[in-house]
C-alpha cells in the first residue's frame, strides 16, 4: 500500500493552438503521455483521464499530496480521487491579462497549501470554506509585495475562514499582524511573522490579545523583538509550545521571560536569536531562572543563536534550571558560552 504519493500536474496554455496540456507524474519517475497535447483539440479531458489512470493503480486512501500549477485552463481537479486530503496549489506571476480559475477538488480535502506570488487570488478566500467543508489547515507561502489585491494583514483569511485549527502565514511580506485580532476561537496552531521581512512581533501579540481566541496550543513567531512585556496571559493554561525566531534591534536585550514564565503548562520552548553576530545573547542566567521557577512541566528547551553568538549563562543558572524542571527530556544550547557575573 502506498502511504504517500507526490503528484505534479502542470497545465500550460499555448495561445497559438486551442490548447496544449502537459501532465507529468513525479513519484515513480514515469511520465504520463499527453494525448491531444500538441494538436488542435484541448487535450484536457484526455490528460485528466491519464491522471485518473495513474491514481487508479495506487492505493491512495490516507495522506496524498497533490501539487497543481494552473495557467488559464480550468483543470478538472474535481475528478481527483476522494482519498485526496492535502492539496498544494501554486500561483505564478504572469502577464497582466492572465486570469486564474480552478474547479475545486472533493470534500475530503482538509489541508491546503497556497504557494505563489503577485497573483495569488486572495479575493477568493471566502470560497474555501464553502467548497472545502472539511478544511481545517491552511498554509500561505510567498505572498510577496506588489500583489494587486493586497492581503491587508491577512484580514481576508481570518474573516473568510473562522473555523481554521491550523494557520501558517509566516515568512510572507504582506502579512505583518495588525489584523490577528480577528483570529477565530477554534485556532490551536498559529505561525506568523518573518525575520527576512523585518516583521515586528509586538503588534502581532498585541492584536492576538484582542482576539476572542483562548485555545492556542502552539505559537510560532518570527521577527523583531522591541518590547519587554508580551500579553500572553490569556493562554497561560492552553499554550503548550512556543517557538520564537527573533532579533533585537540596536543591541536591546530580551526581557520577556516574565511573560513566558506565566505559561504554567508550557512543555516546549524554542528561542533562536538571529543577527547577533559577536554580540552577547539577549538571554542570560536570570532569564533561565525565571523560566525554571514557573514552567515546571517544561519537557524541551532550545536556546540557540548564530555562529559567534555569546551565550550569557553560568553554571549555577543551568544547574538550577535542570533541578527545577524534573520532566525535562531535551535541553539544547548552541553558542559560545561566556561566564556571566551577576
Amino acid at each position: 500500500m502506498c502511504a504517500f504519493v507526490t503528484f505534479k500536474a502542470i497545465v500550460r496554455h499555448n495561445q497559438r493552438t486551442t490548447g496544449t496540456v502537459d501532465h507529468r507524474y513525479n513519484g515513480t519517475g514515469n511520465e504520463c503521455p499527453t494525448p491531444g497535447g500538441g494538436g488542435g483539440g484541448d487535450g484536457i479531458g484526455d490528460n485528466m483521464d491519464c491522471l485518473m489512470h495513474v491514481l487508479a493503480h495506487l492505493s491512495i486512501r490516507e495522506r496524498v499530496k497533490c501539487r497543481l500549477v494552473c495557467h488559464r485552463w480550468r483543470a478538472a481537479v474535481d475528478k481527483l480521487s476522494a482519498g485526496v486530503r492535502r492539496l498544494h496549489m501554486y500561483y505564478k506571476t504572469t502577464g497582466s491579462g492572465d486570469k486564474y480559475s480552478h474547479d475545486w477538488p472533493p470534500e475530503s480535502v482538509d489541508t491546503i497549501v497556497l504557494t505563489g506570488g503577485q497573483r495569488m487570488p486572495f479575493q477568493r478566500f471566502h470560497q474555501l470554506m464553502v467548497n472545502f467543508p472539511a478544511l481545517h489547515s491552511l498554509q500561505v507561502r510567498n505572498a510577496t509585495a506588489g500583489d494587486a489585491h493586497r492581503l491587508r494583514d491577512c484580514e481576508v483569511i481570518l474573516l473568510s475562514l473562522p473555523e481554521l485549527i491550523y494557520l501558517d502565514v509566516s515568512d510572507n511580506e504582506l502579512i505583518t499582524g495588525a489584523s490577528f485580532r480577528l483570529l477565530g476561537k477554534a485556532c490551536e496552531t498559529l505561525c506568523a511573522g518573518s525575520v527576512n521581512a523585518d516583521v515586528n512581533i509586538s503588534p502581532i501579540l498585541s492584536a492576538l490579545s484582542e482576539s476572542s481566541n483562548t485555545t492556542l496550543r502552539h505559537l510560532e513567531l518570527k521577527g523583531c523583538v522591541d518590547q519587554p512585556v508580551w500579553p500572553l496571559g490569556r493562554w497561560r493554561h492552553s499554550l503548550r509550545r512556543l517557538s520564537i525566531r527573533f532579533y533585537c534591534p540596536q543591541d536591546q536585550t530580551l526581557d520577556t521571560m516574565s511573560s513566558i514564565s506565566a505559561l504554567a503548562n508550557l512543555e516546549d520552548l524554542a528561542l533562536h536569536q538571529e543577527r547577533c553576530y559577536d554580540e552577547p545573547s539577549a538571554i542570560d542566567g536570570h532569564s533561565l531562572r525565571t523560566i525554571a521557577a514557573q514552567c515546571l512541566g517544561l519537557r524541551r528547551l532550545a536556546i540557540t543563536g548564530e555562529y559567534g553568538w555569546r551565550l550569557r549563562l553560568d553554571d549555577r543558572a543551568v544547574q538550577y534550571f535542570v533541578h527545577k524542571c524534573q520532566q525535562l527530556d531535551s535541553f539544547v544550547l548552541t553558542a559560545i558560552p561566556v561566564v556571566c557575573i551577576e
